[in-house]
């Protein structure tokens, strides 16, 4: 930060900014391993290794979790959809002998 060049400086200020980003990334990613190796032992809520309550809100924020979440919830609405399409059929058939 004592370069005088003010272009040099300037991409100095850039290459850190990428790094600082790829670390925050690393740790994200990290952090959601960690929490998903946590929900699959499925330990007492009361074990001294159980996840706290407290850290459950900062790990469900974390981008990986949150695309996990929503693809969840997309998945079962389709699955919804399509067994309520069978079931409509079904009822269709049923009453009026086809669709």
């Amino acid at each position: 930060f004592l370069e005088p060049d003010p272009q040099v400086k300037e991409q100095e200020e850039q290459r850190l900014r990428i790094l600082r980003m790829g670390q925050r990334e690393q740790k994200q990613h990290f952090m959601a391993e960690v929490f998903q190796e946590e929900k699959a032992r499925h330990v007492s809520a009361k074990h001294r290794r159980a996840p706290r309550p407290w850290q459950a809100i900062d790990f469900e924020h974390l981008p990986k979790i949150v695309c996990e979440r929503q693809h969840d919830w997309q998945m079962a609405a389709e699955k919804r959809a399509e067994e309520a399409r069978t079931e409509f059929t079904l009822y269709l058939r049923k009453a009026y002998g086809n669709e």
